[in-house]
């Protein structure tokens, strides 16, 4: 009996889920099938290394975060690879960002190397709370209290973490100062004596952090659009996007063409965001996970968000004073395109990673009193958080408090390159600079016509960080930065003639929604075709009555003009800035527009013949009905998609 049960409780031992080593856990890894999409053209190679989820209990689970190495491009790569530990966020994946750095200058002497934080898309487990970021997309679906959005983001977020609690996950120990031991334990693991770190936003936050807890192991450091761990980060939020609008209007004010274009700026910004708290805009866009198309109700301090939003690309920021206009003027589709992808960046991180980090070692040492005291200086934006629930969820969400000694500036002498973008409207380059200058071997350089994220947008920035890993003993050269081009505000008339036409039809034919627009341009094209062929045979065997020469003229040249228009397009979308392309049609697409307005004049006289041929029982009506119906479709197509006929 006895050997009974040692043999039972032995197979039950061996059957137990291995989710909690009984021994010493260290770290290990191996080399895998990479888990996120690679492109064509690159060698990449993958793999997942272990570490302890809880260093501090010897008896700790072993979490797997994956790691990709894109090759370098030299024959014999230098020895200290380029590290890309984070996308920011936090929470956001590096193993998605994989595919945009491709080309990256790095590659030319150095392997590339990209570390998925813990917690992130592709790490075992990932922090996912897709429930949080749907009520968060919700709540801009409806025009509730502010306090009962947040009360629905923090049920949701109630849920998750119980979920993930329930795995076993420990919470605590989703953080900064845990993944920078990760980066360590990856470092040793692949045998590299020093490595390069490069990091943006939070993950600039994560690479100072690394300097200060294990500083042999880095050679240098690129730190762009820096999160300063020394700055409450919250209670600057205001403060930081009120300084970035402040620089869009004087630079708008201070460019000829803008200036003269848009005189009052700042002022119709205000309107327009008084206008949106008083009457909400609805603005239709695709739901990023669903799929469906869903109806935003969007309240001024909604369209603050989205422009907080835009003012982080170069390509946009160019692109609001315009939009600040066209609200103004009434026209509220504009702002679909920023709300599209705006919104859509809700879903792009692992939320539960970004409440963890969050709530340890930001949220607990902001005043919360002092943020609404700095933002009540803007009353316009003082209702302004980039996620109003995240105080209330860190409440709830069990993440533990970081030593304070996080919060400090980092001081080293590591030697380090750090860029700041002229209109960052979430870490003020005032406060870049203040981390550079803690750093006893740095070179901090302000990018003008440049908002968040310098190194994902210039070349130029690329360049000086290529040269610097090169050489971090010295400065890099500036030529490049000597000769950036300027910041061209696209205004009405001399840039864009405003239209959704574009930004519509894509939408629609790219979800497979509706092939009304694909069916408009096949009749155009087949009614074409038959019309040239008629009218050649009639011609030939002289079978054509002079008064009906007229009619066929007409029908064949509705026909042509239809074609022509098709082509036409098509050669100004190819020839177009995409962005540019969200909002309206270039300058030049006026004659465009000409043609057709004269397809629209020659449709309905087309319409009163049709009435004419059908009294004299002619067969030519049905030539000329094909013809009206093709000119009349693609009519329809464009007052659907633009809002209006264009005549207007």
């Amino acid at each position: 009996m006895k050997r009974l049960l040692f043999v039972v409780t032995l197979i039950t031992l061996l059957t137990l889920p291995r989710v909690v080593s009984a021994q010493p856990t260290a770290p290990r890894y191996e080399l895998t099938a990479c888990p996120m999409p690679v492109p064509t053209g690159v060698v990449v190679e993958c793999g997942y290394y272990e570490v302890p989820e809880n260093r501090t209990r010897p008896d700790s689970r072993l979490i797997r975060l994956p790691f990709a190495i894109l090759k370098s491009q030299s024959a014999s790569p230098l020895p200290d690879p380029v590290v890309f530990p984070s996308s920011g966020g936090p929470g956001g994946s590096s193993l998605d960002s994989l595919a945009a750095y491709t080309g990256s200058l790095y590659l030319r002497e150095r392997d590339f190397i990209f570390v998925e934080q813990r917690g992130n898309k592709y790490a075992q487990p990932a922090l996912d709370c897709l429930d949080v970021q749907m009520a968060m997309f919700a709540n801009f679906t409806t025009n509730d209290a502010r306090e009962i959005e947040i009360e629905r983001e923090v049920a949701a977020a109630e849920v998750c973490r119980d979920q993930l609690v329930a795995q076993g996950i420990d919470l605590t120990t989703y953080n900064t100062v845990e993944s920078a031991a990760d980066l360590e334990a990856l470092r040793q693991l692949l045998g590299y004596e020093q490595w390069n770190l490069v990091g943006t936003s939070y993950a600039a936050r994560l690479v100072l952090a690394t300097m200060r807890l294990y500083p042999d192991g880095i050679r240098s450091v690129v730190l762009d659009s820096v999160d300063n761990p020394a700055v409450n980060m919250y209670e600057q939020n205001v403060p930081t996007l009120a300084q970035a609008l402040n620089t869009l209007f004087a630079n708008c004010a201070a460019d000829a063409e803008c200036g003269a274009a848009y005189p009052k700026l700042e002022v119709h910004f205000q309107t327009v965001i008084d206008r949106a708290n008083a009457e909400p805009l609805a603005i239709r866009v695709t739901h990023p996970v669903t799929e469906e198309p869903v109806m935003l109700n969007l309240m001024g301090d909604d369209l603050i968000i989205g422009i907080f939003n835009a003012l982080y690309q170069r390509n946009t920021i160019r692109f609001l004073p315009f939009i600040i206009e066209e609200l103004y003027a009434g026209n509220a589709s504009v702002i679909e395109p920023v709300a599209q992808v705006g919104f859509s960046n809700i879903f792009s991180r692992a939320q539960g990673m970004h409440y963890s980090a969050e709530c340890h070692e930001e949220i607990p040492f902001n005043d919360f009193e002092q943020q609404r005291a700095l933002a009540s200086q803007y009353p316009k934006l003082a209702n302004f958080l980039p996620s109003i629930s995240v105080p209330a969820i860190c409440a709830i969400w069990g993440a533990g408090t970081a030593d304070a000694v996080e919060t400090e500036a980092v001081t080293s002498d590591i030697p380090a390159l750090v860029l700041a973008g002229e209109y960052d409207p979430i870490t003020s380059p005032t406060f870049t600079q203040a981390a550079a200058n803690q750093l006893s071997s740095s070179y901090f350089y302000l990018l003008p016509y440049f908002g968040h994220g310098i190194q994902d947008q210039s070349s130029c920035a690329n360049q000086l960080a290529a040269a610097f890993i090169s050489d971090p003993s010295r400065a890099p050269a500036l030529d490049c930065l000597q000769n950036l081009s300027p910041l061209n505000f696209v205004t009405t008339g001399a840039d864009i003639l405003p239209t959704p036409l574009i930004y519509r039809l894509n939408r629609e034919i790219s979800a497979s929604r509706n092939i009304a627009p694909i069916a408009a341009a096949a009749l155009a094209v087949i009614v074409l075709i038959v019309q040239l062929g008629a009218f050649a045979v009639r011609l030939a065997t002289r079978r054509l009555a002079r008064w009906l020469i007229a009619p066929w003229l007409l029908a064949t040249g509705i026909a042509v003009l239809n074609l022509l228009s098709l082509v036409w397009l098509y050669f100004i979308v190819a020839d177009t800035d995409v962005t540019l392309l969200g909002f309206g049609l270039p300058s030049s697409a006026s004659l465009w527009l000409l043609l057709w307005r004269v397809n629209l004049a020659l449709t309905l006289i087309a319409v009163l013949i049709l009435v004419w041929l059908w009294l004299k029982r002619s067969t030519m009506v049905v030539m000329t009905l094909a013809s009206a119906l093709s000119g009349l479709a693609l009519l329809l197509i464009w007052s659907l998609y633009h809002g209006s006929l264009p005549l207007i």
